[in-house]
């Protein structure tokens, strides 16, 4: 998904009436200082992947074909060293809401899916409480 050629070449010719774009990566910054090149990792996977398919899929949509983006509950609610995670969920909540008033007029139907927090191996690994948990 992060790389935007390959992705279009795996996706040119696919069509389904029903796309659900779920990728998600975290890395944490250390305590406050700003990691540029950790922030644009997180945001190559969980905001810029899912753009990379839809730029790759959009010829092929149609009315009535509906688009499904999962974003997060942290783009709502920060939580410890996870800046780059709600800011890359934020960009992909804020991307598929207003992409939702463009497409509406096709007949394709957008929607934001914002799951609250999951017990994953990914998420056994924080070293702070999640919350609700």
């Amino acid at each position: 998904m992060t790389d935007r050629d390959a992705c279009r070449q795996a996706l040119t010719g696919c069509f389904a009436d029903l796309i659900i774009l779920c990728a998600g990566t975290c890395e944490y910054l250390d305590h406050g200082q700003v990691d540029a090149a950790l922030v644009e990792r997180v945001m190559a996977t969980n905001f810029l992947g899912p753009v990379n398919c839809l730029a790759a899929l959009q010829t092929q949509l149609e009315a009535g074909d509906r688009v499904v983006l999962v974003s997060s509950m942290a783009h709502w609610l920060p939580f410890p060293r996870a800046e780059a995670y709600g800011a890359s969920k934020a960009a992909l909540s804020w991307f598929a809401n207003s992409l939702r008033l463009d497409w509406e007029p096709k007949g394709v139907a957008v929607t934001v899916v914002s799951p609250g927090f999951v017990d994953t191996p990914l998420t056994r690994k924080n070293d702070f409480a999640m919350p609700g948990g």
